[in-house]
């Protein structure tokens, strides 16, 4: 399964895209298993939804650092 959000950083043209590796549940949570493309980075994620599973994902690695890292050159 594949999901092609992405986020790019004007000035670079950069992007970041996920893929849906695994939807579930969980202790009664809907969970979603994302990886960001490319990476061997994966993002474990409770969510109602896909889009608020997205951006939870972008927050984690926004909050973590790993965002900038992976949108420089």
């Amino acid at each position: 399964m594949s999901l092609r959000t992405q986020m790019k950083r004007p000035e670079t043209n950069r992007k970041v895209e996920f893929e849906l590796i695994k939807e579930y549940y969980y202790a009664s949570q809907h969970r979603f298993k994302l990886r960001v493309k490319g990476t061997s980075i994966t993002i474990n994620v409770a969510a109602n939804n896909l889009d608020e599973a997205v951006e939870k994902a972008f927050e984690i690695l926004r909050s973590s650092g790993a965002l900038k890292s992976l949108l420089e050159d």
